[in-house]
């Protein structure tokens, strides 16, 4: 986790670090949008760390709508902080959202790979579901590195750069966790 933590670091300041992007943003708008994106991640995380246990159980329907909800959270938090702001939602000419693009797939990748890999060959149950949480935090520690560098709140900018590396994480979790989170039994020799 310390080499994902540097990664990102390096990453973010790569690009340059926390930026306004040449328009003041608020810092209470800055503080409170990565606050809230922090806690939702962490959130998420928590669930995937609990799954083993609830994927047996009636809680499965809570790890199946922290997954769903998880992209609308984030999206709405972000939203409706940069609404409340003179500005905050105006669009950027030329900022469609690929450098956000570029760093929340840049620093999700290396949280993904760690939190599978930890979590190898352990879930009995729901391996992809398990894996699409984890993919869903790993996306969520791209969003909140992504927007401390980010000042655009303008919804076609976040729905390219921060919703879809998130959902493109939670795809593939989804996937790699089916794949190599699932317990294998080994067949008795003959």
């Amino acid at each position: 986790m310390a080499a994902c933590a540097a990664v990102a670091t390096a990453v973010f300041f790569a690009y340059g670090g926390l930026r306004n992007g040449g328009a003041p943003r608020p810092g209470v708008l800055m503080v409170a949008t990565t606050l809230g994106a922090a806690a939702m991640t962490g959130l998420i995380l928590l669930l995937a760390a609990r799954a083993q246990a609830w994927s047996m159980s009636r809680r499965a329907g809570l790890l199946v709508a922290g997954l769903l909800l998880t992209p609308l959270a984030l999206f709405s938090w972000k939203v409706g902080w940069s609404g409340a702001f003179e500005g905050g939602m105006v669009p950027w000419p030329g900022r469609i959202g690929i450098p956000c693009l570029q760093i929340s797939l840049l620093t999700g990748a290396g949280p993904l790979a760690a939190w599978l890999w930890l979590r190898r060959r352990s879930e009995p149950n729901r391996p992809a579901l398990v894996g699409g949480l984890l993919g869903a935090s790993a996306g969520g520690c791209g969003w909140v590195v992504t927007d401390l560098w980010c000042p655009v709140g303008h919804v076609p900018h976040l729905l390219l750069g921060h919703v879809l590396p998130l959902l493109l994480f939670m795809g593939l979790g989804g996937a790699l966790g089916a794949r190599y989170l699932a317990i294998r039994w080994l067949a008795p020799r003959r």
